[in-house]
């Protein structure tokens, strides 16, 4: 069966480009004007070119061989999206001879630009396509880029590579790492090493799945995952988690479940659990008097 890449490297059709809203002549003089510049040279006009003959679009007629000579044009000329997708189509096979080292070399150029889509997709084929040889290494230094600039997939694929070897990460450790991908731009990673903390009873770590699941950052959103976590944290010793949960009690006084309360507990202690001002002076005396404060204090790494 032949092998394709991920979802990621395909690209979606930006008629928006060159059509946007406005009469028919318009769009004409956009479309002129986009086959001037790509006449003149421009890389990046060359690109959308290709992109109109890869579907064909009104006056522009579909043609592979067409795009396909475009879209080397523009890599030619150093367009670091249009090197990703000719790699994409050398690799498959796709309008050109199927050629594993022009699929490489083109996607390489491109990462190396900095283009974020070629990273993802560099680490993905260095670490999973049965065609090249794998360099695992190279895979997590592709992958976290992309995963730092916020794709998804590479966030995904990065988590499972570093699944074990995360595992045996000290809490402190796998917090601290889980806090600056959360708070950035990698959620998915933040919040898979943060679990990990949590199973050690880390309090902030509760506290900020309480929060990923209260948002679905990272997670799913789960409203009442969210509160069982900011309960833990907060009858663990979290001040943020304390005014957090304070909070949400004043607004939904029924929002602690009972199967989130230990039943050993006294009927007293029960009742403290479910008054936020109970919990207000526990967070007012560890210096958390308001929601910003709070918020910040459990995004701070």
């Amino acid at each position: 069966m032949k092998r394709t890449l991920p979802i990621l490297f395909l690209f979606s059709l930006a008629v928006s480009v060159i059509c946007a809203e406005g009469n028919l002549s318009e769009y004409h003089e956009a479309v002129s004007e986009l086959a001037r510049k790509a006449s003149e040279g421009d890389a990046k006009s060359i690109y959308e070119l290709a992109k109109l003959h890869d579907y064909g679009f009104d006056t522009i007629p579909q043609d592979s061989t067409i795009s396909t000579a475009l879209y080397l044009e523009s890599a030619r000329k150093g367009y670091p999206p249009a090197m990703n997708f000719i790699g994409f189509r050398y690799f498959n096979g796709d309008g050109v001879s199927k050629d594993i080292d022009s699929a490489l070399f083109w996607i390489r150029k491109a990462a190396d630009l900095g283009n974020i889509t070629a990273a993802a997709n560099l680490g993905y084929l260095l670490s999973e396509s049965s065609e090249i040889p794998h360099d695992r290494e190279e895979a997590i230094k592709w992958l976290t880029i992309a995963s730092e600039a916020g794709v998804r997939d590479a966030q995904i694929h990065l988590a499972t590579i570093l699944k074990d070897e995360w595992q045996n990460l000290p809490s402190d450790s796998a917090l601290s790492l889980g806090g600056k991908y959360y708070v950035g731009n990698a959620p998915i990673l933040g919040f898979k090493l943060i679990e990990i903390a949590s199973k050690k009873g880390d309090p902030k770590a509760l506290a900020l799945l309480g929060d990923a699941y209260s948002k679905g950052r990272g997670t799913t959103y789960d409203h009442n995952k969210s509160i069982d976590y900011f309960l833990k944290a907060a009858e663990g010793g979290n001040p943020s988690a304390q005014f957090i949960l304070a909070e949400l009690l004043e607004i939904f006084p029924d929002a602690i479940q009972s199967q989130s309360v230990d039943s050993t507990l006294h009927a007293e202690s029960v009742t403290m659990i479910h008054d936020p001002h109970y919990w207000y002076e526990k967070a007012d005396s560890a210096g958390v008097v308001d929601s910003e404060v709070a918020y910040r204090l459990l995004y701070d790494f």
